[in-house]
């Protein structure tokens, strides 16, 4: 199917509804809190048929809980994770270790700087942070195409009926997108913001995402990547017993810090303190 570019006129007068609720945030939030639903997403690398991993993520009072389990049948939750948005607080629970980390939203943006700033002095890793994007999009199909020289987006979705979900599911995109800034060992996040800016000028809930990727410094053999997603509206009860749980293992896991949690050495921890440091030190000026 031929893609075409997206006449603006036509985005700007689709897009008019949400533009004013999300231009006054602020009024919106209460009745986002009432909102329920879930998303069930599989990802799937290369040609697979069963999904490499899986997540639920249930939309309730306020509160965004994801719970990321492996490819297993049984889908075994490797971390559950919980931003709040009344505090902008992201909580990661470590059902193995029985551990919790707590960050706020502007510690997270701190580390998201850092690393755009580390990456775009490293010649083999700027291209993350340095290269432009063009998108195109196929209203009839209902996909959108953001490409780099390194990357390809395909994304596939639909205006959710209720306005609030979308809202609610953008705040979601922008804060889980920060959290991988806070492990040295994740994939940086740039990539995945651009896809993210992309998402929120169509108004979507996307229903599948596809990834492609050459062969880089980070992907030897190139990446390909489908995730296929199903917006639920309304949680049942099994769901709510989930976020019970989920708030249980928040109040009584153990605290720990940003290197313990990581499992980084005691240089990683010095390296980061002086970052925070530097960071502070640069705001004040």
């Amino acid at each position: 199917m031929r893609e075409k570019s997206k006449p603006m006129g036509h985005t700007i007068k689709n897009l008019i509804p949400l533009l004013a609720c999300l231009f006054m945030f602020g009024n919106c939030a209460g009745e986002i809190s009432a909102q329920e639903f879930k998303i069930e997403s599989q990802t799937y690398f290369g040609d697979s048929l069963s999904p490499a991993k899986q997540a639920t993520t249930l939309f309730a009072d306020g509160l965004v809980y994801e719970f990321l389990a492996d490819g297993n049948p049984a889908q075994n939750v490797i971390e559950t994770t919980i931003y709040e948005s009344k505090t902008k607080r992201v909580v990661l629970l470590d059902p193995r270790r029985q551990a919790k980390l707590e960050m706020i939203d502007v510690r997270l943006l701190k580390m998201v700087d850092g690393l755009r700033r580390e990456l775009a002095q490293n010649k083999s890793a700027q291209f993350l942070v340095n290269e432009e994007y063009t998108e195109e999009s196929d209203l009839s199909g209902n996909w959108i195409k953001l490409s780099s020289p390194s990357f390809t987006f395909r994304i596939q979705g639909e205006r959710p009926a209720n306005l609030h979900n979308a809202v609610a599911y953008f705040e979601y995109l922008d804060n889980f997108a920060r959290i991988p800034a806070s492990d040295p060992r994740a994939f940086a996040p740039f990539p995945k913001m651009k896809l993210n800016e992309s998402i929120k000028r169509a108004g979507w809930i996307p229903n599948e995402i596809r990834v492609e990727a050459g062969s880089n410094i980070f992907f030897k053999n190139g990446l390909k990547q489908t995730s296929k997603l199903t917006l639920i509206e309304g949680l049942s009860a099994q769901d709510r017993d989930r976020i019970a749980a989920a708030k249980r293992d928040w109040m009584n896991f153990q605290p720990m810090s940003l290197i313990e949690y990581r499992g980084l050495d005691r240089k990683a921890e010095a390296i980061s303190r002086v970052a925070e440091t530097t960071n502070t030190e640069t705001e004040r000026k």
